[in-house]
């Protein structure tokens, strides 16, 4: 048992990982195609790349400059997706 969940547990109220750190999450689904690799790698080219940002004060690369892409902020993925360039099973 760790000291820290006991006190946790010992509060009135807990509060959510959600709300305490801001995580938010979502969920992506379509059957209908497959993503097309060349266009998937350069949306995830910029995943993360916020974190390490706000952690050093630069961009992954070490320039100053700071590129809002949309994926910027994720730090964790999860799951199957399916390339247009790979065999289905």
């Amino acid at each position: 048992e760790s000291a820290g969940w006991l006190a946790e547990l010992a509060k009135p109220h807990h509060t959510p990982e959600t709300e305490e750190y801001g995580v938010g999450s979502f969920v992506y689904r379509n059957d209908d195609r497959p993503f097309h690799p060349e266009r998937l790698a350069k949306i995830m080219n910029n995943f993360g790349t916020s974190l390490v940002k706000n952690i050093s004060g630069k961009n992954a690369d070490g320039s100053e400059s700071y590129d809002d892409a949309i994926f910027s902020s994720v730090i964790r993925c999860k799951g199957e997706m399916w390339l247009s360039n790979a065999d289905a099973c």
